[in-house]
């Protein structure tokens, strides 16, 4: 019995090192910001260059954030935008700003 109970432990501490090995590779090219508007930072983007389902070679998903880094926050003027967290709607296909749900313009 504790050379099954050997086995087992075996295949599922192999696992848990090749999803520890997956997580290590995905935080390697995951692109963080300075700012901290979570605890990790959001992906950064322009608005002009910021995935949409129309021409994005990645699938989104209705949710995805993003920090828009010349959004525009309420009372900013045009091309003044000093950037806003931003989640995709996919319905829409555009970025939309968290404060307000209203489309990021810059």
């Amino acid at each position: 019995m504790s050379l099954l109970a050997g086995t087992q432990v075996e295949k599922v501490f192999a696992y848990l090192q090749e999803q520890m090995a997956l997580t290590r590779q995905q935080l390697v090219g995951a692109s963080f910001t300075d700012r901290a508007e979570t605890s990790g930072g959001f992906p950064q983007s322009t608005l002009a260059l910021a995935p949409l389902q129309a021409n994005a070679a990645a699938t989104l998903r209705s949710g995805d954030t993003l920090f828009i880094t010349d959004g525009r926050k309420p009372g900013e003027g045009g091309g003044a935008g000093t950037g806003v967290p931003a989640y995709y709607n996919k319905a829409t296909d555009q970025w939309l700003r968290m404060s307000d749900d209203t489309a990021v313009v810059t």
